[in-house]
């Protein structure tokens, strides 16, 4: 073969080599993108997700707190219906649906100890007492 010929079939296939090293090379890097991407997705779906959880949590402890302070209150509610009920029965013997008085002196200590009566109504029931 003549020189000339052989030289047109090596830069043929040089120029087939370095055409197929650059659509490898352009493979590679599309890969490489979408692989980012799919990273970067699943990153912000799970950044998405541990929000949503947290707000969960938040509104379930908010709610737990807000039942606390029912359960607080109602126990107030109580302990202030047993004052009024033992004011009363300084005035009349058998106030009217109240409890007995032992009942009552009983439930007014017990307010009084754990702290649901404040400190001016504890105070206030000591003649009572």
């Amino acid at each position: 073969m003549d020189a000339w010929l052989k030289g047109l079939i090596a830069a043929a296939c040089i120029v087939i080599i370095g055409w197929g090293v650059y659509l490898g090379w352009q493979e590679f890097e599309r890969q490489t993108t979408i692989s980012r991407e799919i990273q970067t997705r699943d990153a912000l779906a799970e950044i998405v997700r541990l929000q949503r959880l947290e707000a969960d949590a938040k509104l379930s402890m908010a709610a737990a707190e807000r039942e606390k302070q029912s359960q607080i209150q109602s126990k107030r509610n109580a302990c202030h219906q047993a004052a009024n009920w033992l004011r009363d029965y300084a005035v009349m013997p058998q106030p009217k649906g109240a409890p007995p008085k032992d009942t009552l002196v009983s439930k007014i200590k017990i307010c009084a100890t754990d702290g649901t009566l404040d400190a001016g109504d504890a105070f206030d029931m000591k003649p009572y007492l």
